[in-house]
């Protein structure tokens, strides 16, 4: 009878000490890194990782995220002391990119604009909760920039951004992280907590810039770190002491600098505007041997994008004359064009410019091609095809002045949005060389998972080639007709011999299953090409052209008998001896869909209705005539830095416009003497 008793006192403190050890234990599991959004459109590339900041091993098994609607770890699941465990959405992938093992796969994608994630023990008990998002104060490094979301301190609570930061950046945007090992941003302590008031981005050359900042934690000093850039190149950091005003406020002062300089703080910038001028410019046109008028021909090849730095080391200043704001964009990414011909400016997705990700700077040689440009975009989008916003701009480069330029927003995911389509699709951009179609179709999303999608599209086009009405119903089921057939409509308008076999972009819509185009390079339109002389207008393309069985003028065509080289279904400029310079063979798309009967019928009607509604001597020699006043003083700008008289300048942008209002006024005389046109549905009278 007294051996039981004291059994019991025992056995007692054990069993309470075990208790303890458990409790204290899950305390110490921790949701540690999330990597949620891969760069590159690696959708099924994302992981969670737990952490066991104990030294005692633990048994996940039963544990679940999001109570197992992510994910419930199976029987068995060892959690090392210190020890990681990753979990992924696609373990395969995982594997592919981090050469290491994790479990998975997560039952259902991580929520790219952010979400709570719950980490539970087996019996229910909440141990852990994050609630990340993609927007400040979370790191936006780790929304598709190639960063994940580290967990600084262990020990401190994971619930709020102030014990989170990005894992570091690579050179260029590829999945990065530290899955399985110590975070890199690991501390044992959280760091204070900075908050920098709104501050001026516009100063003036002796006007100083006044800091505020709140900063939460335990700090002996506070100061403020700035760089400053001048002529492009950075100088040496320099560092402000910051005084304490009330509270966890500190204020602090950098001194004025001199015009045409930015000043750069911990994510902040400011700009001293510049005022000058640069000598020198190169000739109108093509140069020597081409003809003025156009645009400068790009020898630089199909222009495919290269990888550009996951953190940029350029600015762009953005004055808005209209709302009298300047704008800073800093730390963004910088791309000279083929051949010199301007820059293609890439934000970063949380400061985009009015809603774009990226833009093109373009100047091609002269202000014809500026003009034909912009109006060409213009009558896509008046016609109800989707198509790149432009601006003319003032362009200044490291306090030189480089003259106007046309800014074209790019067409990508956020060129997408804007026009309400979903973007998860496949895009490709249309080249000019290539040897087949996957050569000729530059992926722009998902470059990893191939022209899948494409390359059926075009066996389902080739096989239904000798029957019309098989055909139309492939053309129908894939094809958004009315949207493409409004492409080739504006095309064969604008006499735009360049945009039917390139110079388009092309979509995967995967809402509706169905393939739309977009106008790209517009600098052809409006009848030109290159070597045509200045005081004449390329206003005859045929109506035929891009066809099937089309042929250039010169060579005898014969209905249904494929032009030269249908084999490559590309390049061959004028078709061989005899050929005009324009002419070209038809692309992957308008070869078969402009020769079949029934989407042929619905193409004429989009071009009578472009005529008729759209392409209009009133509304185009109005609109010239506006854009041709907005120019005059910088073409006398530009004319003065080319060392010619500035009235030239205004001369050639008279010229140029006439030369315009021509083309409108003779392509619609040619279009509408067609028979073809002129007997289809609601062609105009």
């Amino acid at each position: 009878m007294m051996t039981r008793p004291l059994h019991l006192r025992r056995l007692w403190p054990t069993v309470l000490s075990l208790a303890i050890t458990a409790v204290s234990l899950q305390a110490q599991i921790v949701i540690n890194e999330i990597f949620y959004n891969a760069p590159n459109d690696l959708d099924d590339l994302q992981w969670v990782e737990i952490h066991n900041a104990s030294e005692q091993p633990a048994d996940l098994g039963g544990w679940t995220l999001d109570e197992g609607k992510l994910y419930t770890f199976p029987p068995g699941t060892a959690l090392a002391g210190k020890g990681y465990v990753v979990v992924a959405l696609n373990t395969n992938r995982f594997a592919e990119v981090y050469s290491d093992h994790a479990l998975g796969p997560l039952q259902r994608p991580l929520k790219r604009g952010g979400e709570k994630l719950q980490l539970r023990h087996n019996s229910g008990k909440l141990v852990d909760v994050v609630r990340y998002d993609d927007r400040a104060p979370w790191p936006v490094s780790a929304d598709g920039y190639s960063a994940s979301l580290e967990r600084i301190c262990p020990t401190v609570s994971s619930e709020g951004a102030d014990n989170w930061a990005a894992s570091p950046l690579p050179l260029t945007p590829k999945p990065s992280g530290t899955p399985g090992r110590q975070n890199a941003r690991f501390s044992l302590t959280v760091p204070p907590v900075v908050a920098i008031d709104p501050a001026a981005t516009d100063l003036g050359p002796a006007q100083p810039l006044p800091v505020v900042a709140a900063v939460q934690g335990k700090v002996r000093l506070v100061e403020l770190l700035y760089g400053v850039v001048a002529e492009g190149a950075d100088s040496q950091e320099a560092a402000v002491q910051m005084t304490k005003t009330s509270g966890v406020r500190y204020r602090g002062i950098i001194p004025p600098q001199p015009s045409g300089t930015l000043l750069r703080g911990p994510d902040k910038a400011a700009v001293s505007p510049a005022r000058g001028n640069a000598p020198g410019f190169g000739p109108r046109g093509g140069g020597p041997g081409m003809s003025g008028r156009g645009p400068r021909p790009n020898f630089g090849g199909p222009g495919r994008q290269e990888p550009r730095p996951t953190r940029g080391a350029s600015a762009l200043v953005y004055v808005d004359p209209a709302q009298d704001t300047t704008t800073v964009f800093d730390h963004i990414s910088t791309v000279p064009r083929n051949n010199d011909r301007g820059f293609k400016v890439f934000f970063h997705k949380d400061h985009t410019l009015a809603g774009a990700s990226s833009v093109n700077l373009v100047f091609e040689g002269s202000e014809w091609s500026l003009l034909a440009e912009t109006m060409a975009y213009d009558v896509y989008r008046r016609a109800g095809c989707p198509a790149p916003l432009t601006e003319f701009v003032r362009v200044w480069v490291d306090g030189a002045l480089t003259g106007h330029h046309l800014m074209v927003e790019r067409i990508n995911r956020s060129f997408l949005r804007r026009n309400q389509i979903d973007d998860t699709g496949n895009l490709y951009k249309a080249l000019w060389m290539g040897r087949n179609a996957v050569g000729r179709h530059e992926k722009r999303t998902y470059e990893t998972t191939g022209h899948g999608d494409l390359l059926d599209l075009l066996a389902q086009l080739d096989q239904s080639n000798n029957d019309p009405d098989q055909q139309w119903q492939v053309i129908q089921a894939n094809f958004d007709v009315g949207q493409v057939a409004t492409y080739f409509a504006v095309n064969m308008v604008l006499s735009h011999w360049d945009g039917f076999f390139n110079n388009y972009f092309t979509y995967h819509d995967p809402q509706r299953g169905q393939w739309q185009m977009y106008p790209w390079d517009q600098d052809k339109t409006w009848g030109y090409y290159d070597g045509l002389p200045d005081d004449q207008v390329f206003f005859d393309l045929p109506l035929t052209f891009g066809m099937e069985g089309d042929r250039p003028p010169e060579i005898p065509q014969t209905p249904g008998q494929a032009g030269p080289g249908r084999e490559n279904r590309g390049g061959g400029f004028g078709g061989g001896r005899g050929g005009p310079r324009w002419w070209r063979q038809g692309g992957y798309f308008s070869r078969p869909l402009l020769a079949n009967p029934h989407f042929r019928k619905v193409f004429l009607e989009k071009t009578a209705r472009v005529l008729r509604e759209v392409y209009t001597e009133e509304r185009y020699s109005r609109l010239l005539d506006e854009l041709a006043q907005r120019l005059e003083a910088d073409v006398m700008i530009r004319a003065k830095l080319r060392g010619e008289q500035p009235d030239t300048g205004k001369q050639l942008l008279a010229r140029d416009v006439q030369l315009l209002k021509t083309h409108l006024i003779k392509r619609r005389e040619y279009l509408l003497q067609q028979p073809e046109l002129s007997s289809s549905a609601g062609s105009p009278k």
